[in-house]
C-alpha cells in the first residue's frame, strides 16, 4: 500500500519535470538502529522521491525514544543536459519548511545549482523558498548558506577550522540587488574543532542616495594581529583609511580618490608608517633588486585601457 503511495507520487512529479531534466527515480528507507542506549544514527536515507506523514510516524516510534511526528520529507533529483546532476530535499517539521538543494557536476564535483536548476528543483517541490546551498570559499573550505533570506547565514568546514557566516540588511527596497537606502551588517567568526576562536571579521555598510559609507574590522584569536578600515564615497570622489597592528609593527594608510570618467581614476595616498629598513639587502650591478617605495606620499593616475 505504501509503496503504491510512493509509486503514485513518483509518476505525479515525474509529469511535472521540465524539458532537459530528466528526473531519477527515488524510494525514502528509514534508518533504523534499534532503541536504548546504544542506538545511533537513525534517519532517514533518500533513494525515493518523497514520503507520507503516516508512514514516517509507524517507522519511527523507537520505544519513544526517537519519532518524526507531525515531520514530513519529500526529495527529487535528476540530470540536466549539460550532464549536471542536481537534487533537493525538503524538510517540515513543526510547520516550518526548510529546502536543501544541491549539484554535482559531470566530474562529480559539488556545486551549488544555478538559478535555473532552483527554478526546477523548485517547481517540484512545493514550499521551497527557503533554501540552504552548497558553497566554497576561496580559502577551500566547503559548507552551506542560506539562499535569498534575510538574516542571511552559513557554516563552512575546512582542515582544522569552522567558518561561521552571519549577515542582515535594512533597506528601504529588500527586493533590489542595489537598493537606494541600505545598511548591511556581516560578521564571520573562524574557530578550531575545540570551539576556540582564531580569527573574527566584522562588517557594517550603507548608501544613502550618492553617499557611501562603511567600517570593518579584522582581529586574530588572541589579538596579536588586528585591522580596522573605513571609507566613504559621494559621486565621484572617496576616501578610505587602514590601520593595522601586527604584533607591534604598525602600518596605516589614507587614500582620497577621484573617478574623473569611467576609465581614469585619481588617487592621493599618505602612508606615514612606511619607512625604509634599518639596514637593506645588499645588491650588485648585475642583481640591484627589485624597487622599493619607501615613500608617505604618493599621487597615482590610472587609466583602464
Amino acid at each position: 500500500m505504501q509503496a503504491a503511495k510512493l509509486a503514485a507520487q513518483t509518476t505525479k512529479q515525474q509529469s511535472k519535470a521540465p524539458q532537459g531534466f530528466r528526473e531519477i527515480n527515488l524510494n525514502v528507507n528509514p534508518v533504523l538502529s534499534g532503541c536504548g542506549p546504544g542506538a545511533t544514527a537513525t534517519g532517514l536515507t533518500f533513494d525515493g522521491s518523497s514520503a507520507d506523514d503516516s508512514y514516517l510516524n509507524s517507522q519511527f516510534q523507537c520505544g519513544g525514544k526517537y519519532s518524526l511526528k507531525g515531520s514530513h520529507y519529500e526529495g527529487v533529483a535528476g540530470i540536466t543536459d549539460d550532464g549536471t546532476t542536481i537534487f533537493a530535499v525538503n524538510s517540515r517539521i513543526n510547520g516550518a519548511y526548510r529546502t536543501m538543494m544541491g549539484a554535482f557536476d559531470i566530474d562529480g564535483k559539488p556545486k551549488a545549482p544555478s538559478t535555473a536548476q532552483q527554478k526546477i528543483l523548485a517547481g517540484l517541490l512545493k514550499n521551497s523558498e527557503r533554501r540552504l546551498m552548497p558553497d566554497a570559499k576561496s580559502s577551500g573550505v566547503l559548507g552551506a548558506k542560506t539562499n535569498g533570506t534575510n538574516p542571511r547565514a552559513g557554516v563552512y568546514v575546512g582542515d582544522k577550522k569552522i567558518v561561521y557566516d552571519f549577515g542582515f540588511r535594512v533597506a528601504d527596497d529588500p527586493a533590489a540587488n542595489n537598493p537606494n537606502k541600505y545598511i548591511d551588517v556581516s560578521a564571520s567568526v573562524e574557530s578550531d574543532f575545540n570551539h576556540r576562536v582564531t580569527k573574527q571579521s566584522y562588517d557594517i555598510k550603507g548608501r544613502n542616495g550618492a553617499f557611501t559609507g562603511f567600517v570593518g574590522m579584522d582581529r586574530n584569536g588572541n589579538g596579536s594581529q588586528m585591522g580596522y578600515r573605513a571609507g566613504a564615497g559621494y559621486g565621484d570622489f572617496s576616501a578610505s583609511a587602514r590601520h593595522a597592528n601586527n604584533s607591534g609593527a604598525k602600518t596605516s594608510e589614507l587614500d582620497l580618490a577621484w573617478n574623473i570618467n569611467k576609465d581614469m581614476t585619481l588617487t592621493a595616498s599618505w602612508r606615514p608608517d612606511n619607512r625604509p629598513p634599518t639596514s637593506l639587502p645588499a645588491s650588485t650591478l648585475k642583481n640591484p633588486g627589485a624597487f622599493q617605495d619607501f615613500s608617505n606620499y604618493s599621487l597615482k593616475l590610472e587609466i583602464k585601457l
